[in-house]
């Protein structure tokens, strides 16, 4: 949130300072200004602006979605793990006990 409002503040200031840099620009150039130029460098800056937010909050989700997935493949991956060694105890269970079995035959 903190980044987000950092964000639109500093939009503003975009904005803010394009308005300031075009009327003086005209100011200097023509000795008037031209106030539909200004407003579409303005819009300019705040579209500009609103893209930067924009993607950061896409770059945040996309951040959010990765380590989700992460998560997800981890508790599958541990999952799996534990599946596997309890087969594989109780093959290794099934063998100790017949081998023991075959050990106890071969000493009678």
């Amino acid at each position: 949130m903190y980044q987000v409002m950092c964000g639109i503040i500093l939009s503003a200031l975009m904005v803010v300072s394009s308005v300031l840099l075009t009327l003086r620009w005209f100011q200097v150039v023509h000795g008037n200004t031209d106030l539909l130029t200004t407003f579409y460098a303005s819009l300019l800056t705040a579209s500009l602006g609103l893209l930067m937010i924009l993607n950061l909050h896409v770059m945040r989700r996309t951040v959010e979605e990765v380590e989700s997935a992460k998560r997800v493949t981890s508790i599958g991956y541990r999952e799996i793990e534990e599946r596997l060694m309890e087969r594989l105890s109780r093959g290794l269970k099934d063998i100790e006990d017949r081998l023991s079995e075959l050990e106890r035959r071969m000493y009678r």
